[in-house]
């Protein structure tokens, strides 16, 4: 991306594990910082910490930082994202975040400002939108045996056609780029306001979901997860 050579031109990289062999957290304007933490380990905490200590600000890149991701749905584990341990300035979302979103929030990072961030859901700019809805089964329901693209070219909205969409509870931003692609939206971009998982129950309640659905937990913990709670042993 262009933008990346604006970035490489007007900063200094002081920090970065997987291209520097650089330890020790310097002090820096700016923190990028990407995954969630697992299971509350503790050494990714105290790293979340000195970058938070030694950083002016800070900003969760992408879903898993922003809500905790993909590792929401391991057995028993807890994924945290990055502000159940430190405090953030912004977060730019998306598994991965879309070049667009990506490039903006680069930008106004540059100029000192704010990443700003649609508070619309996909659905209000997605050409596909339905004004009425069947009941619902899951995507993996819909594919064609022995095709390898189940839905090609998806000409109708998703939910009007009784597959599982996460587009009404899914922040815009993404260009509907998975739905141009033939695939519903899973909600990478996370929902335009609230928390997570309280968005996507409170969305389930409302539709009329099939028996399969019902029971499929992996939609609604895809990208996070409400807290577990671990008692102390005394």
């Amino acid at each position: 991306m262009e933008i990346l050579r604006e970035i490489l031109n007007k900063f200094n990289i002081v920090h970065a594990p997987f291209i520097l062999d650089q330890v020790n957290v310097p002090e820096s304007d700016i923190a990028l910082i990407e995954g969630c933490v697992l299971d509350g380990n503790q050494a990714q905490v105290e790293y979340l910490k000195s970058i938070r200590e030694r950083t002016k600000k800070v900003i969760a890149l992408g879903t898993c930082a922003a809500f905790g991701g993909i590792a929401s749905l391991s057995p028993g584990k807890q994924a945290d994202p990055v502000d159940r341990f430190i405090e953030i300035d912004g977060f730019v979302p998306g598994c991965p975040p879309p070049p667009g979103l990506l490039n903006d929030s680069a930008i106004r990072l540059m100029e000192g400002k704010r990443i700003v961030l649609s508070d619309r859901n996909l659905c209000s700019s997605c050409e596909l939108r339905a004004e009425n809805m069947n009941e619902f089964t899951r995507p993996i329901d819909a594919i064609t045996p022995g095709t390898t693209n189940p839905v090609a070219k998806q000409a109708t909205c998703f939910l009007k056609d009784g597959i599982l969409c996460m587009g009404p509870v899914t922040r815009e931003g993404c260009e509907a780029r998975c739905i141009k692609k033939g695939v519903p939206c899973e909600g990478c971009m996370g929902p335009p306001s609230q928390e997570y998982t309280s968005n996507v129950v409170n969305f389930f309640s409302m539709l009329p979901l099939s028996a399969e659905l019902r029971d499929y937990t992996g939609m609604v913990f895809r990208f996070g997860r409400p807290r577990i709670r671990r008692e102390t042993k005394q």
